[in-house]
């Protein structure tokens, strides 16, 4: 009869030819294809499969450890091997990926569910702040002149906080801006007394363009600070 033998602890074992079959397809092994012995835990036919199946099933498994022993086949090809690696290092950026997009979304979301809110309190700021500015000499229409600009100022001051600076700074840059808009707007109209919507507009320009740039300095200051400090790193490593 036909013996097919292989190697088992160092010692020839011959298995007959009934029982020389593919444990993955349980074919007979002389029929086609190359045997391949797998080399783990698995003896006799149960080490025993077509190359072309055994490179098939633990392609499609993902991995290299046999799901009958639960050991790691050490001598599958290197293609297979190149395969598993690769796929593991694309699933492992596509879930990275993945986690940072979950994480910015969940930083927009967090975003604007306070930007109602820094909408609301920076408008209900803005028309108390005007209106006290504008009573003295206009009286009730104070209160129409400030409405409009207090909207206005508003909405500007909750969208240029929430796109210009981080969330943590956010309250603090909106703070900020107000400040500057009404002391420009005391200039305009307590000092320079110039005409109320004149004062109001230009005290929103002046205000806002004075915020946006003092926020970039201090951006560019702490870039500049970072990158010298990583050099800093560098040099000391090289050393």
């Amino acid at each position: 009869d036909l013996k097919v033998s292989k190697l088992l602890d160092g010692e020839d074992e011959e298995i007959p030819e009934e029982e020389a079959v593919c444990r993955i397809c349980l074919c007979d092994l002389g029929e086609e294809g190359k045997t391949l012995k797998l080399e783990c835990s698995c003896k006799g036919e149960l080490a025993l499969a077509h190359e072309e199946c055994a490179l098939k099933w633990f392609g499609i498994r993902g991995n290299r450890e046999c799901d009958v022993c639960g050991q790691e086949v050490v001598n599958l090809p290197v293609t297979l091997v190149r395969l598993q690696q690769n796929q593991n290092n694309i699933n492992a950026e596509t879930q990275g990926l993945q986690q940072a997009q979950m994480a910015q979304m969940s930083a927009l979301n967090r975003i604007w569910h306070d930007v109602p809110v820094l909408v609301m309190i920076s408008m209900l700021t803005y028309f108390c702040l005007l209106e006290q500015l504008l009573v003295r000499r206009k009286g009730p229409r104070a209160l129409m002149l400030a409405l409009p600009f207090a909207v206005m100022f508003g909405m500007l001051t909750a969208i240029t906080a929430s796109t210009l600076v981080r969330r943590r700074c956010m309250w603090l840059f909106a703070i900020f801006q107000v400040g500057f808009v009404i002391l420009f707007a005391h200039v305009f109209y307590s000092w320079m007394k110039l005409n109320p919507i004149l004062s109001i507009s230009l005290a929103g320009f002046a205000g806002f363009g004075l915020s946006m740039i003092v926020n970039a300095l201090l951006l560019e200051c702490w870039s500049c600070r970072t990158r010298a400090a990583r050099q800093e790193d560098a040099s000391q490593d090289i050393v």
